[in-house]
């Protein structure tokens, strides 16, 4: 049916408005059409807000949840612990915590106060006598460093147990009483907490608890320590596949067993340490495994950096780049002074692998052995297969040809004499280390500290800190060991 009169006097009417309502638009610049634009979509939007609002008033309405109330730990006890944990530092920046540093920076002592909190074992660093065995870098791993420190009990504020229960064991005096004869309930006795298993819940997969022990009141993990064991791990051959002496860096290891002043084998800190001797007790070189090697170093202490440089003067022997003598001059610090110039070993391959005391040791439960070994096949398993794709790889390269001479030669017959001249190349440029330039003397470092302003104060209290303790470590060690 044809539109009457009216519809299209309408129409005309409507079409007319909006070439005029267009042309008003044209003459707007780009703000005001945005605010035009704003206005109309608020008038449009405005029953549409209204229709969404009246429906949810008639939901019913959520209860919140009550902030949970923190513990309270004063109503526990607390006993002194020796905590044994294992942790891949890859993705640290060392274990200690840097509280001066910037908050991005992760440690794993940081992961480890988080879980402690956490879990309500702690109510903070300062408040529970806390004490580490050592000091590793950034990228060195652990697979028994220790920690003492003094945790949250089971037992309730003013019971009388026996601090020296071991885990599994029941606690005396916490048995469960009658509330009408006030008898005590047979086999009702309260066992301490699971410290392993509830920081494994919370821990990353790379930092693991291993095991606790009671220990006395006053327990430090440095100083009752009464040694560290490091393992190195190192290829069997250079990185241009040339084999490596292992005798040669057998008798090389052999040398720094002793009591040894260990500066040019550090990272020399005067504002810290002044007194750079460590007796080794054993230092090995030993097969680990197809194309692995494994230094292993047992001493009472040790310096900053130094299994890393320990490795790099047993790599440069293995080489044929050093003679194992030149450990003894190393170590004659009336004959070589100052330290060469030379590059610290990767720390990636660094493992503290032990840390002994006399009278404590670790007492891990079934349960947790279970549970670390579970965890820890299913990490061999990924390393393998991440090992497996590396295999892959190079098999794939030996399926490449190059050209050389003119021809085309498989890469797997063309790589050994490749390899063999850049090795000769690398032994011809290197540079005997005792010709190299040597750093700074002890007593040298000792004066540039006293005259920076920064160092200076820090220098002068580590020194009165050392003299309060009749000589630092050594002191400090027996008075707490």
């Amino acid at each position: 049916m044809d539109a009457g009169p009216q519809q299209h006097q309408a129409m005309d009417v409507d079409a007319a408005d909006a070439q005029a309502l267009a042309k008003q638009l044209r003459a707007l610049d780009a703000k005001e059409l945005l605010a035009v634009a704003l206005d109309a979509l608020k008038r449009d939007a405005a029953p549409l807000a209204a229709a969404l609002a009246a429906r949810e008033s008639k939901r019913p309405k959520k209860r919140r949840r009550k902030a949970q109330k923190p513990m309270d730990l004063t109503k526990y006890e607390a006993r002194d612990v020796a905590l044994w944990i294992a942790y891949d530092g890859g993705a640290y920046r060392g274990f200690a915590a840097q509280e001066k540093a910037e908050v991005d920076v992760d440690t794993v002592e940081r992961q480890l106060f988080q879980a402690l909190e956490k879990t309500c074992l702690v109510s903070g660093r300062d408040a529970c006598a806390y004490s580490r065995c050592g000091r590793t870098d950034k990228g060195v791993s652990a697979a028994g460093q220790v920690v003492g420190l003094r945790l949250r009990s089971v037992a309730r504020r003013g019971t009388a147990f026996e601090p020296a229960t071991h885990p599994g064991d029941a606690l005396a005096n916490t048995e469960r009483r009658d509330a009408e004869t006030d008898e005590v309930v047979p086999n009702t006795q309260k066992r301490e907490l699971d410290y392993v298993g509830m920081l494994n819940r919370v821990l990353p997969d790379d930092v693991r608890a291993l095991a606790w022990a009671p220990v006395a009141e006053g327990f430090s993990a440095r100083f009752s320590c009464a040694s560290r064991t490091y393992r190195y791990w190192l290829a069997r051959e250079n990185a241009h596949g040339r084999p490596r002496d292992v005798e040669a860096m057998r008798r090389a290891a052999s040398k720094f067993v002793g009591d040894h002043d260990f500066r040019n084998f550090c990272k020399m800190d005067v504002v810290h340490v002044s007194n750079f001797r460590r007796e080794i007790y054993a230092a090995r070189v030993e097969a680990a495994g197809p194309g692995l090697l494994r230094f292993e170093v047992h001493g009472q202490a040790f310096l900053w950096h130094m299994v890393r440089c320990l490795v790099a003067i047993i790599e440069l022997v293995g080489d044929g780049l050093e003679a194992p003598d030149v450990v003894d001059a190393l170590l004659d610090v009336a004959r070589s002074p100052r330290r060469p110039q030379y590059a610290l070993a990767d720390e990636a391959p660094l493992v503290l692998h032990d840390c002994a005391f006399d009278t404590v040791r670790p007492v891990p439960t079934p349960e947790a052995l279970l549970q670390l070994h579970e965890h820890l096949t299913r990490e061999r398993h990924a390393a393998r297969v991440a090992l497996a794709r590396t295999e892959n790889l190079l098999e794939k390269l030996d399926g490449f040809g190059v050209r050389a001479a003119g021809a085309e030669v498989p890469w797997a017959r063309a790589r050994p004499p490749l390899l063999a001249a850049a090795d000769e190349r690398a032994r011809a440029a290197h540079r005997p280390l005792l010709a190299r330039e040597g750093g700074k003397t002890y007593e040298e470092k000792v004066a540039a500290a006293r005259e920076n302003p920064t160092k200076r104060s820090k220098f002068e209290a580590c020194a009165s800190k050392r003299s309060e303790n009749r000589g630092g470590f050594h002191a400090e060690k027996r008075r707490c060991g």
